[in-house]
């Protein structure tokens, strides 16, 4: 009986590990949604007056939702905090505000992400889009 005990934990804490949710990486930016709360640049901060959320889906894909446009795209997370967004189809050529329109252009340029304690923050060069996820 005594040799089984080895193997009794082994198990149970390979159930443990495999039950774990990734908090700081790729696997925790997906199946989640996330509310822009910033943009800012070297010498600027604007804080959002509309609610914009994005998404990002398991398969790859992302989703965004502006004032008159919804737009669509894929995403995919590379090796350390790489990060990279496929440019954004949208569903109307016009009529979003400029601050969206400029959280579209920083979203084509993303390079890289920073992720701590339910904050998410996309980094294009001196350029940022803060997030916040939506609980």
């Amino acid at each position: 009986m005594n040799h089984r005990l080895p193997l009794f934990i082994s198990g149970v804490l390979l159930l443990i590990a495999c039950s774990c949710k990734e908090t700081n990486g790729p696997g925790a930016l997906q199946n989640n949604s996330w509310r822009v709360k910033s943009i800012e640049g070297s010498n600027y901060l604007s804080v959002a007056t509309e609610v914009y959320v994005l998404t990002l889906g398991a398969d790859g894909s992302f989703e965004i939702g502006f004032e008159v446009n919804e737009c669509t795209g894929s995403w995919v997370a590379g090796p350390g905090k790489a990060l990279d967004f496929g440019a954004p189809g949208c569903s109307k050529a016009c009529c979003d505000s400029p601050y969206a329109d400029n959280i579209k252009r920083i979203l084509d340029v993303v390079d890289s992400y920073q992720l701590h304690s339910g904050k998410l923050d996309l980094i294009a060069g001196d350029e940022q889009i803060h997030l916040t996820l939506v609980r």
